[in-house]
């Protein structure tokens, strides 16, 4: 398994950490600026007008952008859109042109709505419930840390179809915000804060071609997603960790003790030698894990 970087790879990561400077200068801007890169768009199909970039590709962006110093908490919202959101139209086939066409113009991001007060990796708990009304669905209930939500135009929501089969009656919608959406303030989380998480409160009438896949298949759907978002959103972490070991190195060099610098120190070195191994094992590891 070779994983140098093909040219076409080195020229997008060499995209990505110049739109990651910029980024990091206008850090009160930095989802605007994302939108207007096309980043909304990143993993679009090539059939619907959109750069087509695969696994790797797009977390090889987000890598770089978090090198460069861009705001984690806007690149999560955007790698919550990718491998959450988005990652579910894909799985389904219900990515369609127009809305295609909006996050490639950066108006569309999909925020992915699953976690609750009560339940957020036990599914099983989820209070959220979809009910038939008429020729569509009635999907209410409410959501707690769903990350980009005010930025959002549109939610992926997980909700119980069925709600005395467990598991087995949970079933993911598409529920555009503001057809009742209402999100409430961002939450002032410890970290992470400009990815603005916050609660959500569903009561919407959505029409039957809402329902992504089939009722009931939900927890299978959330099961292939969030293999991909696991494998790639940590990503951002990498880029950070990379971002964070230089900066240190840098201030070992610079950084003069009893007339040398710091580095010379072995309690220094050797750790700042065993962090870089970390950074590597961890780069083999997500490179692999999205391959």
């Amino acid at each position: 398994m070779d994983f140098d970087l093909e040219p076409r790879q080195r020229k997008a990561v060499a995209a990505a950490r110049a739109l990651g400077r910029r980024v990091a200068a206008r850090p009160s801007q930095a989802l605007p600026l994302l939108a207007q890169a096309g980043l909304f768009g990143l993993r679009v199909p090539r059939k619907l007008g959109g750069p087509g970039a695969g696994l790797l590709d797009a977390a090889l962006t987000l890598e770089a952008l978090a090198d460069e110093g861009a705001p984690l908490g806007e690149l999560f919202a955007l790698g919550a859109h990718l491998f959450g959101g988005l990652q579910t139209l894909l799985v389904t086939g219900r990515l369609d042109k127009a809305t295609a066409r909006e996050m490639l113009a950066g108006r569309h991001l999909v925020a992915h709505a699953v976690t609750e007060a009560q339940a957020g990796s036990d599914l099983s708990a989820i209070g959220c419930v979809a009910r038939r009304a008429g020729a569509g669905w009635r999907v209410a209930g409410r959501k707690s840390f769903v990350t980009g939500a005010p930025d959002a135009a549109s939610f992926v929501v997980y909700a119980k179809t069925s709600p005395r089969d467990g598991l087995f009656g949970l079933s993911a919608f598409s529920v555009a915000a503001g057809a009742g959406a209402r999100v409430e303030a961002p939450l002032q989380t410890l970290g992470l804060r400009q990815g603005r998480p916050a609660a959500v409160v569903f009561d919407a009438r959505v029409p039957r071609s809402a329902l992504l896949g089939r009722a009931g298949e939900g927890r299978e759907l959330f099961r292939r997603v969030i293999a991909v978002e696991r494998a790639a959103l940590p990503a951002i972490c990498l880029g950070q960790m990379s971002r964070l070991l230089r900066r240190t190195v840098r201030h070992a060099v610079e950084r003069r003790q009893f007339s040398r610098p710091l580095l010379r120190n072995q309690a220094v070195s050797h750790k700042l030698a065993e962090h870089r191994l970390l950074l590597e094992r961890s780069r083999l590891m997500l490179y692999r894990a999205c391959w």
